[in-house]
């Protein structure tokens, strides 16, 4: 049972450590993918958008307008023109879309080979860039996939929003770039961490778990009135809580064996003051029996003494009565 306690304390500090590393690990690869997806939605997708207007407006010349169902830059017609946006993706790998609108009119989203041209922007992208003019970043539903997005608004001569400019990357894109280097952040942190565990348990098991068990082999014979323990020196001169432990130890082994010595002392002073009590109890013993002796010699003597005296009186007595029948007789010779 010792044995299986022991293993299991060494045990929960392992398994607290592998633990407390997956969780790091997790976090880590949550981080990096975050970080790198702001890097794209902050860094990339803004680089690109603004790459994709300095092209369209060196491209075409003139404002922005909307004739109808029709968008156009300058005299150039944008609706149905593929090249350019076919080309821009092909540099940055990201796909483009042009809005007249809320209406897809130009772009290189596909689905089953068939570009979604006539198909609406999602609301809430439409009620921030259409309607209060500003831009819009971050995760958005183009056609039931989830991209990392940038939208700009497109605005003719009076400043009005007539229609946006789309730049994104599905998130599975975005998950594939990324997977390789998380996969080699796996490998290099399980690999820390197998190293790490092992290196964790040797010096849990040196600076811990071995004082423990010396520790408990220590107050078990404590518990036996085994004095004779020798505290090891270095773990008594540890500067850390074992060492705490082990001077707390060295402290009660000399603070019982004052008190066993004590108790000792006073026990063999019990011992003598109850043999000098016997010793008094017996010469009481005897001259309460002298006294006794004493007390019937004088009770027999007194007896004796009281014998006497009533034969005294008696001896009085008889006198008196002589005395008497003398002084009787002499009376009657007088008389005659």
């Amino acid at each position: 049972m010792e044995k299986f306690r022991k293993k299991s304390i060494s045990s929960k500090i392992i398994s607290t450590y592998f633990l407390l590393s997956f969780v790091l690990i997790f976090s880590v690869m949550c981080i990096v993918y975050y970080q790198f997806k702001m890097v794209i939605q902050n860094n990339v997708l803004e680089s690109n958008a603004g790459f994709i207007v300095e092209l369209l407006d060196r491209q075409y010349k003139g404002e922005w307008k909307a004739d109808g169902d029709r968008l156009l830059k300058g005299e150039k017609v944008i609706n149905g023109d593929y090249e350019i946006l076919d080309s821009i993706k092909e540099i940055t790998k990201a796909d483009v879309t042009i809005f007249l609108n809320d209406t897809r009119v130009n772009t290189t989203v596909s689905n089953n080979g068939q570009r979604q041209i006539g198909t609406q922007a999602a609301s809430n992208v439409s009620e921030k860039v259409l309607k209060e003019g500003a831009e819009y970043t971050g995760t958005a539903d183009v056609l039931g996939r989830k991209y990392v997005t940038i939208y700009r608004p497109i605005k003719d001569a009076s400043g009005k929003a007539i229609g946006m400019i789309f730049v994104g990357y599905p998130e599975s894109y975005i998950k594939g770039i990324i997977k390789a280097p998380l996969i080699l952040i796996v490998i290099i942190s399980l690999a820390t961490l197998v190293l790490g565990g092992a290196a964790f348990y040797l010096l849990t098991k040196r600076n811990i778990i071995k004082p423990i068990d010396k520790l408990n082999e220590n107050l078990n014979a404590i518990s036996d009135l085994n004095f004779k323990v020798t505290l090891d020196k270095r773990l008594l001169e540890r500067t850390d809580e074992v060492g705490d432990m082990f001077s707390s130890l060295d402290k009660m082994m000399n603070t019982l064996k004052d008190m066993i010595k004590n108790l000792s002392d006073t026990s063999s002073n019990l011992f003598d003051e109850a043999n000098n009590l016997t010793a008094v109890s017996q010469e009481m013993a005897a001259s309460s029996e002298q006294v006794a002796s004493s007390i019937e010699q004088v009770t027999s003597g007194a007896q004796e003494q009281s014998a006497s005296i009533e034969e005294i009186m008696i001896v009085f007595d008889r006198l008196a009565t002589a005395m008497d029948e003398v002084s009787n007789k002499l009376n009657s010779v007088k008389v005659k």
